[in-house]
């Protein structure tokens, strides 16, 4: 079996609402919150984490991300992103060999 990962860093921000701290990947639309801005990026890096996967798995995580605004840096240089925070998102993918590669 193999392992492959995906590695994504988006920005997010952080803001606190009455009695929680939020946690918001904006690129994504994505938010979750915590007690604290630890927790909160905690759960918001897990709930980053099964959205990519899902959209991997469903086969849609291309359209998901152009929809999003991303485009592809195959074409073009990309320039780091000046956000104050970065989430650091990895994805581990499974694959099972069917066949021996001979590239």
């Amino acid at each position: 079996m193999a392992q492959i990962e995906f590695e994504f860093s988006l920005p997010y921000r952080i803001t606190r609402r009455r009695n929680w701290v939020v946690a918001d990947c904006f690129p994504l639309d994505i938010c979750s919150q915590g007690d604290t801005e630890a927790d909160a990026t905690r759960n918001l890096t897990e709930a980053t984490q099964a959205f990519l996967l899902s959209c991997y798995e469903r086969g849609v995580l291309e359209k998901v991300l152009k929809d999003c605004g991303f485009t592809s840096s195959r074409t073009k240089t990309v320039r780091p992103s000046r956000a104050k925070n970065l989430l650091k998102v990895s994805i581990p993918l499974q694959f099972t060999p069917q066949a021996q590669c001979h590239a």
